[in-house]
């Protein structure tokens, strides 16, 4: 079994948390390390992750929409199930071109928003200022 496996429920835990952002340090150093991570991402990624009660899974910048691919990134939530959705899907998802898919995995979720391949940056940042937001009210 391996260590994600291990990891159970709806919740991020500080342990997944600690575990996965040290997998995410080592996929940007090593590309060889499970799948290669686009570096265009990694600031960004940086940026969510540094708020303690997110963090990403996966990603990617859809590589300009060929294949029918888009740009996205999953993460997980130590937020409830409803702030999660009311403080941060809802809002995003207002955005045209986003779109938001519930991903079941081992007995635990993830949260993955599909962006426009065009305005992915713009969205990000504003996900990233609803993180900030969120930040602010935690802290009171």
């Amino acid at each position: 079994m391996s260590k994600l496996d291990q990891f159970k429920g709806n919740i991020l835990t500080k342990e997944e948390k600690e575990y996965r952002m040290s997998r995410l340090i080592k996929t940007v150093q090593d590309d060889n390390f499970d799948m290669a991570i686009d570096l265009e991402l990694v600031p960004y990624l940086r940026r969510i992750n540094s708020f303690p009660f997110i963090m990403t899974t996966q990603s990617c910048t859809g590589h300009n929409g060929d294949n029918g691919r888009k740009a996205h990134f999953d993460f997980r939530s130590m937020l409830s199930e409803k702030d999660t959705i009311d403080l941060l899907l809802r809002p995003v998802s207002e955005f045209e071109g986003v779109s938001i898919e519930l991903m079941l995995e081992a007995d635990k979720c993830r949260y993955c928003l599909w962006l426009d391949n065009n305005k992915w940056k713009k969205q990000i940042k504003f996900f990233v200022s609803l993180l900030e937001t969120i930040s602010k009210e935690l802290i009171k």
